[in-house]
């Protein structure tokens, strides 16, 4: 048994997703650790083809009563990486499906408590929830109203597509609960489980440098005509995703990656396609900070254009409705 294992989470419908995934962990970053799959309703003969290649399957139960607006009650399996069963390792690093790794985790290995990298755009508590003017009934805004007392909606908040920690911080066999707890209390009003973690991790997480989720794999320089791809060590598709498209890079190396996991043995490892230096990490992420940036401020702008352009347009309506009346 390793001391560190890298995991993902995936449903019947996500298996190819998780297997690019692992094919790419095994063929560019050369981890030693264990891989783990976190499945729900996955067949026999599906948990067998990664049995075979060493990769260990746990699944859960079907979690019911969840309820997010652009994602489905799969994604709170999540919660299980903190159960007790977990502490048979030091160290858990955790990657969403659609996700492609190009170089080595290695330096996951040594985080301390909780880490993740800061969310798109260096967004705070306040985006992981539902916005309070436009989107609540009554009984969500008693919820919302409890939220805004109990926590600082302007904290930094983190992205739950990357997470690594010590099992140190699994201190008790309740910690599962807990976050259901959280969840029952403001899932109402939550976006996804990410809302939930960064309520549960509350001023309690370090930051992992934004190398370790990359939210644009893609960038326009102004002296390209089209899009060029940016290096990182993960690569996160938010939006667009590789296995929808096959006419870009990232596209057709999801496609290769994950035509080469059946090669993948975990009884033959291979070392890692690159090792980022600090001085890399830090290089790059100043080019990534500038992109989340430049982007946030864009999307900022057009969000509050069309929430004016909103108002403006239910002001007018109100005003013909009157009109009409009379």
């Amino acid at each position: 048994m390793s001391r560190e294992v890298i995991v993902t989470l995936s449903d019947a419908g996500y298996l190819p997703q998780a297997r690019q995934l692992f094919s790419s962990v095994y063929h560019n970053s050369g981890w030693e650790g264990d891989y783990l799959l976190l499945g729900q309703g996955i067949g026999q003969d599906d948990m067998a083809w990664f049995r075979e290649k060493g990769i260990k399957v746990r699944s859960f139960p079907k979690i019911t009563g969840a309820s997010f607006r652009k994602h489905p009650s799969t994604i709170l399996g999540k919660f299980h990486l903190f159960s007790p069963e977990f502490k048979r390792w030091k160290k858990v690093v955790y990657l969403d499906a659609d996700i492609i790794v190009e170089a080595s985790l290695d330096d996951l290995k040594d985080v301390k408590g909780f880490s993740a990298v800061p969310d798109i755009h260096f967004k705070s508590l306040e985006d992981q929830f539902m916005r309070p003017e436009k989107d609540l009934d009554p009984g969500q805004r008693n919820v919302y109203e409890l939220l805004i007392e109990l926590f600082d909606m302007k904290e930094p908040a983190f992205n739950s597509g990357v997470m690594a920690f010590d099992t140190g911080i699994i201190r008790d066999e309740n910690m599962v609960d807990r976050l259901m707890d959280q969840y029952r209390m403001f899932g109402s009003v939550a976006n996804s489980d990410q809302s939930i973690f960064n309520l549960f991790f509350y001023r309690d997480w370090h930051r992992l440098p934004l190398v370790y989720n990359n939210y644009f794999p893609y960038r326009r320089p102004s002296w390209k005509p089209g899009y060029v791809p940016t290096d990182s060590i993960v690569q996160h598709f938010l939006w667009d995703k590789p296995w929808t498209r096959d006419n870009r890079h990232y596209d057709r190396l999801w496609e290769h990656n994950l035509s080469i996991a059946r090669s993948i043995d975990l009884e033959n490892r291979i070392g890692p396609k690159k090792v980022w230096t600090e001085d890399d990490k830090k290089k790059q992420g100043a080019l990534l900070t500038s992109l989340n940036r430049e982007q946030g401020f864009i999307t900022k702008y057009f969000l509050s254009s069309v929430d004016r352009i909103d108002s403006t347009a239910g002001k007018i309506g109100s005003s013909i409705r009157k009109f009409r009346n009379h």
